[in-house]
């Protein structure tokens, strides 16, 4: 048997009929959906959504960025295939990665990883926190064409001014930004939010942008998300993803390869520690007295809100762990995740004379960022921060992380050890503290799913 895939441009594929029935289990994955059964009753039912597209008139497509998948599964099924219109490389490539400030060196196991996108033009690379991820996309764009225009895309305004700086120190003088009331289309890379950039993505025209780089990929999480919406009007050759915390369900897999190709590169937070780059993870457990009454409540909001936002006896270890840290000079950074909880810890400080600063949604950026640095000279020791510290901000001194916050998500617990994990001639290990509370099954399932994760990594 042999099957017949056209590659119309950088997005789209196209197939008949026959190769849509034989590539449905490949591009398939368990969705969801409620059926009603009486006035007061729903039934959860499964079943597999196909993620070919059809236009009505036997034909049917598939996105560019899987065709690497498709390969992989007719060769499993002893399935020839036929390539018509493949696309080339792109001949963006011209140089050999570097940074142009002297100052910074591409090490030998970033220049492994760039190479990969060079050979393939598109993919994910998966770095940890700590590593120098952008400089990793930074050193990407190093090698393309001096007149290449570049998109890269961020989730947050945070993200958006680090990554610009990081670029300028690097020795890229011509980063534009597009977001937080800035519009600087001239320049020769442009850093924008998703959401400043969906605003505006139907009046871009489809070729402005040689290459597009999406950091934090694992934001991608549906094929009608604004990544996607984007990602489906732009046809530049070059794609880049960055990760430090890739997607665990299939469905979210399937839509990260659709716009910007399969995972081609990745260092585990193992392999970093162990070539010195990445501090490593010491993990403390603190356990809080069972409360019966949090037992007998049975919606998961009202259990975190009496056995994390307001527990009295978690709130005094917090603070009190903290203070023990800080009064080493040693710096803590606290994550929770509804404001009301950084609140009722700050009013636990303030009791024990512990200083700290918390920074939340409504925190300028001008505010933000002189905490941050604040708190990396250490003139700030203590600081409680809501998720939005949660990714791209760096903090190489810092020295402990406290999860006051809970949850089972793999990628969000990761994503908090992250912000101390960079290594540097001071710190070895970063301290991480993780509390367990046993008065709920909510509260109990999760903390075992974290644990599971430590273990896995080999933290514990």
């Amino acid at each position: 048997m042999t099957i017949r895939i056209k590659v119309l441009d950088t997005i789209d594929c196209e197939i008949d009929h026959k190769t849509n029935v034989f590539l449905r289990p490949a591009l398939s994955y368990s969705a969801v959906y409620y059926q009603q059964l009486g006035p007061y009753k729903k039934v959860r039912k499964e079943y597999q959504k196909c993620i070919i597209k059809s236009n009505g008139k036997g034909r049917y497509y598939f996105n560019t960025g899987l065709l690497d998948r498709v390969l992989k599964y007719c060769k499993a099924k002893g399935v020839e295939v036929q390539i018509v219109d493949p696309i080339y490389q792109s001949g963006l490539f011209k140089y050999s990665p570097h940074i142009p400030n002297s100052k910074f060196t591409l090490r030998s196991d970033q220049l492994s990883l760039i190479q990969k996108i060079i050979d393939k033009d598109r993919g994910v690379l998966v770095a940890p926190t700590g590593v120098g991820k952008t400089v990793l996309g930074i050193g990407i764009v190093s090698a393309m064409k001096k007149t290449a225009k570049v998109l890269w895309l961020c989730h947050t305004k945070d993200l958006m001014y680090q990554t610009q700086k990081e670029f300028k120190e690097c020795g890229f003088n011509d980063v534009g930004i597009m977001g937080d009331g800035k519009s600087e289309w001239s320049k020769r890379i442009v850093v924008a939010t998703r959401q400043s950039f969906i605003d505006i993505y139907n009046d871009v025209k489809v070729d402005l942008f040689d290459a597009v780089c999406v950091d934090e990929t694992h934001h991608i999480k549906k094929f009608d998300s604004e990544y996607a919406k984007i990602l489906s009007t732009l046809v530049c050759n070059v794609r880049v993803g960055l990760t430090a915390t890739p997607n665990i369900k299939f469905e979210e897999q399937l839509a990260v390869e659709s716009y910007l190709g399969e995972c081609i590169g990745e260092m585990t937070i193992q392999e970093g520690a162990e070539l010195g780059l990445l501090a490593v993870p010491k993990i403390k457990l603190l356990k809080v007295s069972k409360d019966y009454k949090i037992k007998e409540l049975r919606k998961y909001p009202d259990v975190y809100q009496r056995g994390v936002v307001d527990n009295e006896e978690a709130n005094r270890l917090i603070v009190e762990i903290a203070k023990k840290h800080t009064d080493k000079n040693e710096s803590v950074l606290i994550f929770v995740r509804v404001i009301e909880h950084g609140k009722n810890l700050v009013k636990e400080a303030e009791k024990i004379g512990l200083e700290t600063e918390f920074v939340f949604g409504q925190t300028t950026g001008e505010d933000r960022s002189g905490v941050k640095e604040s708190l990396k000279s250490k003139e700030t020791r203590c600081v409680i921060t809501s998720v939005i510290w949660r990714e791209g901000v760096n903090i190489p001194s810092l020295d402990v992380v406290i999860n006051a916050m809970g949850g089972k998500d793999e990628a969000m617990t990761k994503q908090t050890l992250g912000r101390g994990l960079r290594r540097t001639k001071d710190k070895a290990e970063i301290t991480y503290y993780d509390i367990f509370n046993p008065s709920s099954n909510y509260l109990i399932e999760h903390f075992g799913e974290r644990m599971c994760m430590y273990s896995k990594e080999g933290w514990i």
